[in-house]
């Protein structure tokens, strides 16, 4: 079972994996399987998959099995740090793309 998300806005791929995350417990996790375009982020628990596009954006965030990875998608989004413009937490700053 995999659940996909697609930003709403742009992120840029290098903002996510240069660190600034750490700050609330979330980092890059180093696999065999990543790549220039794909890489993966954990809270030490749980994964989500980062696809980035040619332009070094975020074009598909994923998730695999029972990881649950609200809390890498705060810490994406949730400051306003890393996601563009700023809201009520409530607002969505990336879709449910569908699940399979």
């Amino acid at each position: 079972m995999s659940t996909h998300f697609r930003p709403l806005t742009p992120i840029r791929m290098a903002d996510l994996f240069d660190g600034r995350l750490k700050d609330v417990g979330v980092h890059e996790h180093h696999s065999k399987e990543t790549t220039a375009n794909q890489k993966c982020l954990t809270d030490g628990r749980n994964f989500l998959w980062i696809d980035g596009d040619e332009k070094g954006l975020v074009s598909l965030l994923s998730r695999y099995g029972m990881n649950a990875p609200q809390r890498i998608l705060q810490a994406i989004c949730g400051g306003g740090e890393v996601c563009p413009g700023r809201g009520t937490r409530h607002q969505a700053r990336y879709e449910r793309n569908g699940s399979g």
